[in-house]
C-alpha cells in the first residue's frame, strides 16, 4: 500500500505488520512544548469487500483520558517496530478510561 506525503511516496505497513503491534505504543509529538501523546493499538479488523474492487482494514487506537485530545487529521506516528507511519485519525470518543481514535485503510484489490 502506497501513500503520498508531499512529493514523496512511502509504503504503509501491511495488515500483518500492524497486527504484530497490537497493544504496543505509537507516539505522536502533537505540540512543541507538551510531552508526546502515547496511543496503543487496541484493535485491528480486516474489511473483506467495500465494493468497487476495494478492501482494507480498520484499526482502533486508544489514549488515556485527560491527556489532551487529537484533532481529526493526518498524524505522524512513531512505533518502535514500524518506524514513522502517517495515518488519518478520526476521534471516536471516550471508552472507559481511554479516548479512542479510528483509522481505516483501503486499497484496490
Amino acid at each position: 500500500m502506497v501513500i503520498a506525503q508531499g512529493l514523496k511516496m512511502t509504503m504503509l505497513p501491511t495488515y500483518e505488520e500492524f497486527k504484530s503491534q497490537l497493544d504496543k505504543e505509537f507516539i505522536i509529538n502533537y505540540e512543541q512544548n507538551k510531552p508526546p501523546k502515547m496511543l496503543l493499538l487496541k484493535k485491528i479488523s480486516p474489511i473483506e469487500s467495500i465494493g468497487g474492487g476495494f478492501s482494507g482494514f480498520g484499526m482502533t487506537f486508544a489514549a488515556l483520558l485527560g491527556n489532551g485530545y487529537l484533532m481529526q487529521k493526518q498524524w505522524l506516528m512513531k512505533n518502535e517496530a514500524l518506524g514513522d507511519v502517517s495515518l488519518f485519525l478520526v476521534p471516536a470518543g471516550p471508552q472507559g478510561e481511554f479516548f479512542e481514535y479510528n483509522v481505516t485503510l483501503t486499497f484496490k484489490q
